[in-house]
């Protein structure tokens, strides 16, 4: 159930959830105990996953389908891994920026799982290809790179076999290499990108939830981005 700040409730099928609308932005802050990932206290979320309406420009609107969660947050502010796993991808998207990718640990299953983090300031103090990481483990800076409208991180979800270049030939469908910037072969239309607000997406994983977030680089190394100490807000 979702408690609203302004009363009333919503039930769906796979939410178990307490929603507060900030009184000075409108921004939607998650209270939950849902097991997904949540960034932590410095984050709030400001476009959910599913379809946006936008202006046209003639008086009419254009839909688009938003396969991520985007979180506000300061320029600059630390982002912590969603889970633990392999870095697999680190480079430049032309629409997500610079973006880091990593699959994750889930014994349960053959299809792996994916997190995608865009937006990213830069790659200088993300971890590098084939890195260990682990669930609160920063591992790069919130920025305002690629197709954005200010610092924010672009979340996604993503359950695939791979995904990231052409297929190389083997058993299975084939290999594929570490994606290293450039298009990706996921379509905007992908169902391998689903909702990461929805619990049962992350079975298999212990996704962090806002607590105890470690670091392998020293906080200066975001907060430098900033002209005010890490300020500057989204939008």
């Amino acid at each position: 159930m979702i408690r609203w700040a302004f009363g009333g409730t919503y039930e769906g099928e796979h939410v178990v959830a307490e929603l507060e609308i900030h009184r000075s932005t409108g921004w939607v802050l998650w209270e939950s105990t849902m097991r997904i990932y949540k960034p932590g206290p410095n984050f709030s979320i400001s476009s959910d996953y599913g379809y946006r309406e936008f202006p046209d420009g003639k008086g009419g609107v254009i839909k688009e389908m938003h396969r991520g969660v985007d979180h506000q947050a300061y320029l600059g502010t630390p982002i912590p891994c969603a889970a633990d796993g392999v870095v697999v991808g680190r480079g430049y998207h032309d629409a997500f920026g610079w973006m880091l990718i990593v699959r994750h640990d889930d014994p349960l299953e053959f299809v792996g799982k994916y997190t995608a983090y865009a937006h990213l300031a830069w790659l200088r103090n993300t971890p590098l290809m084939r890195t260990r990481v682990f669930a609160g483990e920063a591992i790069g800076c919130v920025g305002d790179t690629g197709r954005s409208t200010g610092p924010h991180l672009h979340l996604e979800l993503i359950h695939a076999a791979g995904w990231f270049t052409p297929v190389l030939g083997g058993r299975g469908g084939g290999r594929r290499d570490l994606w290293d910037g450039g298009a990706t072969e996921l379509g905007a239309q992908s169902p391998a990108r689903v909702n990461p607000e929805v619990e049962a997406n992350w079975h298999g994983l212990e996704p962090y939830m806002g607590t105890g977030m470690r670091s392998h680089f020293g906080d200066h190394e975001c907060q430098d981005l900033s002209t005010e100490g890490g300020r500057q807000l989204l939008r």
